[in-house]
């Protein structure tokens, strides 16, 4: 918040050039358009980690998918590698459920590779550049 002087309860508003009754409507009105600008950044903060995230889940769902197809797997067989249902597979992997760090170590395990190669993997995918409307 821009401050155009302080506030002193004998005196109002202090150390501003105007009268304390044009000061206050002055910190009132820069206040409002601070608070609406503070508002705006925050949205598009949220909407650029939101992107983010989303972003960074299709690398890890697209290199998961990938890595069990070169494996020559079905889906119900990775289950059953997994220890999981056939539906935990395909919602993981129609991103219905959010990929976790664990998740990417036991599709590794199961399918004999190591972690951090698939996770390398997620990370050159998701730093890919892609035509805008993507």
């Amino acid at each position: 918040m821009t401050f155009l002087g302080h506030f002193c309860p004998c005196e109002g508003y202090v150390g501003v050039d105007s009268a304390p009754a044009k000061a206050f409507g002055a910190v009132r009105v820069l206040s409002e358009l601070e608070r609406k600008k503070a508002e705006r950044a925050e949205l598009e903060r949220r909407r650029v980690e939101r992107e983010h995230e989303q972003r960074w889940a299709r690398a890890a769902v697209t290199v998961l998918r990938a890595a069990r197809d070169d494996a020559d797997l079905t889906q119900k067989e990775m289950a059953a590698r997994l220890g999981w249902s056939h539906r935990q597979v395909v919602n993981l992997e129609h991103m219905r459920r959010a990929v976790r760090i664990v998740d990417v170590a036991k599709y590794a395990r199961a399918l004999e590779i190591d972690p951090l190669d698939l996770l390398t993997q997620i990370a050159q995918w998701g730093q890919r550049k892609r035509p805008k409307g993507r």
